[in-house]
């Protein structure tokens, strides 16, 4: 039955349909957070709540593009607020903790490197979720899904000199922005 059926009877509220989609995308859905997180109990909440909110909304358009494409945007982006509800909950200790005289000089610096990856991967999060659509597809297919900038071109249907300009531009503005953030560390 094809994804469009599917999506068809899941908002009529059939739990077969669902079953169903699961069965077909929860293996890929779970790849995507496992590739994202390195964490298997977090993949699988992930995968959850990806089906949750499938069972819940109805903002898939099948005239917009493919079931397919709209999951694994679905996926990419519950991974990543997860990522970032990890990260507010994983704060780091007060500053005047930081300052402390009980800390030794080499767990301030390990502290440092702490808030520095953190800022990193904030400031990485940050710049992926602010690329074009287009651009961020190309890059989450290459660089997150592993496949060949030909692959690409057949998934999404388009020329490969447009795969090449789209991710060109991606990675022109991710490296802008990781500059900005060098920056702001050393300076």
């Amino acid at each position: 039955m094809p994804d469009e059926e599917l999506w068809q009877r899941i908002k009529t509220g059939d739990p077969d349909a669902l079953s169903v989609l699961y069965d077909r995308y929860a293996p890929r859905v779970r790849g995507i957070a496992l590739r994202m997180t390195r964490e298997s109990a977090l993949a699988e909440e992930i995968v959850q709540e990806v089906f949750t909110k499938i069972w819940m909304t109805t903002s898939y358009d099948p005239t917009r593009g493919l079931f397919y494409h709209w999951i694994t945007t679905v996926a990419r982006n519950v991974t990543i607020d997860a990522l970032r509800r990890r990260m507010r909950v994983n704060d780091f200790p007060a500053s005047e903790t930081i300052y402390s005289d009980r800390l030794s000089r080499d767990a301030l610096k390990a502290h440092t490197s702490e808030v520095d990856a953190y800022d990193l991967r904030s400031d990485l999060a940050h710049a992926l979720a602010h690329l074009r659509q287009e651009d961020y597809e190309v890059v989450r297919l290459t660089y997150f899904e592993g496949f060949t900038l030909t692959e690409v071109a057949r998934i999404l249907s388009l020329p490969i000199g447009t795969v090449k300009t789209r991710l060109h531009r991606a990675l022109l503005a991710l490296r802008a922005r990781m500059d900005e953030w060098k920056e702001g560390v050393q300076g």
